[in-house]
């Protein structure tokens, strides 16, 4: 269960200061995003994974069967693997499972070290989406069902390192088909970043 609001303005001053530090033209888009002014929202996910037969402790391939519902309400499947040296468990590492964002893939056991690629695809059916279709409040710029695409493929390739005891750094690049169908939205998307994970306690 994922709980949070859309709508807010916690950012608006830092990246007003940003654009104004690097001479950029200043935001305009503030007072017409999804549910200006902040609404709450909600999102229950379910997965089941299942390891294939040729998975080694060096080479693992999964098939995973998700769903959600609320603010993003899909369903759909993936293939992952990751190769390499690996010490991090399993159940800890779910890169398909996220959305428009990241966060480490996992942390290695206690004194364990990695140093591994990973990477897969998905292809899942998205029924409904509060970022661009909106929530309770009006906003400016709604989407309808008709606007968008019901299918959707995404691809991501990362590679997972230990830097040393308890602290890992991951780079992961992923790629999206459209999920808008006309238009200047109508595009492919595709973000990257780095993620630096440190494990606290001796657990």
């Amino acid at each position: 269960m994922t709980v949070g609001a859309l709508g807010l303005d916690l950012f608006e001053h830092s990246q007003n200061a940003i654009h104004k530090a690097t001479g950029s033209d200043k935001p305009e888009g503030w007072d017409h995003q999804i549910s200006e002014g902040g609404e709450p929202t909600l999102r229950y996910s379910a997965a089941y994974h299942q390891y294939l037969d040729g998975s080694e402790p060096g080479s693992k391939f999964k098939v995973t069967y998700f769903g959600s519902v609320g603010y993003l309400t899909e369903f759909g499947a993936a293939l992952v693997f990751r190769g390499g040296l690996i010490s991090s468990p399993d159940n800890r590492f779910n890169p398909e499972l996220m959305a428009y964002g990241e966060r480490a893939p996992s942390v290695s056991a206690v004194g364990g070290r990695e140093n591994y690629f990973w990477g897969g695809l998905s292809v899942k059916a998205r029924a409904y989406n509060a970022f661009l279709q909106g929530q309770f409040r009006d906003s400016d710029h709604e989407l309808s069902a008709n606007d968008l695409n019901v299918l959707l493929a995404e691809v991501w390739a990362g590679y997972t390192h230990t830097l040393w005891d308890n602290m890992e750094l991951s780079y992961v690049l992923r790629v999206q088909s459209s999920e808008i169908k006309n238009g200047t939205g109508d595009r492919t998307l595709a973000w990257g970043g780095l993620v630096l994970s440190k494990r606290f306690g001796s657990h």
